[in-house]
């Protein structure tokens, strides 16, 4: 994937840190000894993002708008890449948290072309890692990957659905720091499941005109 090249010389692939893991269904938390912040506020008003281009579109929160250029980095064919509004790393209480970015990332691609060079596209194959889920109107394989070196961590969290010729992923990119590199008490341990719920609320919405 890109942004695993992006970064593949500075990155050391690690064991998920036991400072906190996503929120994906299963009973793991952040540990105990840290307090504990929202990752994500669930927001209230919604914008809709329609690319006739590509034949999609896709509802998003008003806590985040559209950057003024895709990341190409964050996944294959990158489309469109919504970020915050504001500064990620604050919490909705004002404090300081480790989290220092994240983003979601619509990427298309052409399915064939994909099949050929190994990527991303879900096909029939049920293995790779990848867990079958219905969102919406559409079927969805989900992925989760992680990679971190000394003070970062660096972890993806991936829908992809193809319709007809082409394959779409949405994933959400987080980037964040290693809690035991700040100063005793100085950040807050931020907690990926309001993220993780927002990207699911996303991709609910997605839509494809074919």
């Amino acid at each position: 994937m890109a942004w695993k090249a992006a970064v593949a010389a500075l990155l050391i692939v690690v064991a998920p840190s036991p400072a906190f893991s996503w929120n994906l269904g299963s009973s793991q938390t952040a540990v105990p000894s840290a307090s504990l912040v929202s990752g994500w506020d669930e927001p209230s008003e919604w914008h809709t993002y329609r690319n006739t281009e590509y034949g999609f579109r896709i509802d998003y929160p008003s806590s985040l708008h559209v950057a003024s250029d895709p990341d190409a980095l964050a996944t294959e064919g990158a489309v469109v890449t919504f970020i915050p509004a504001g500064d990620p790393s604050i919490d909705g209480t004002g404090a300081k948290t480790n989290l220092i970015r994240f983003s979601v990332t619509i990427g298309v691609t052409n399915r064939s072309a994909a099949s050929s060079q190994g990527t991303s596209c879900p096909l029939a194959d049920p293995g790779h890692g990848f867990d079958d889920r219905e969102s919406g109107r559409m079927r969805f394989k989900r992925h989760h990957t992680a990679e971190g070196a000394v003070g970062n961590r660096y972890e993806k969290l991936s829908y992809l659905s193809h319709r007809g010729d082409r394959c779409y992923e949405i994933a959400l990119f987080v980037h964040s720091g290693n809690p035991g590199c700040y100063p005793p008490g100085g950040v807050t341990i931020f907690d990926p499941t309001g993220m993780t719920r927002l990207l699911e609320t996303m991709v609910c919405t997605f839509e494809t005109a074919g």
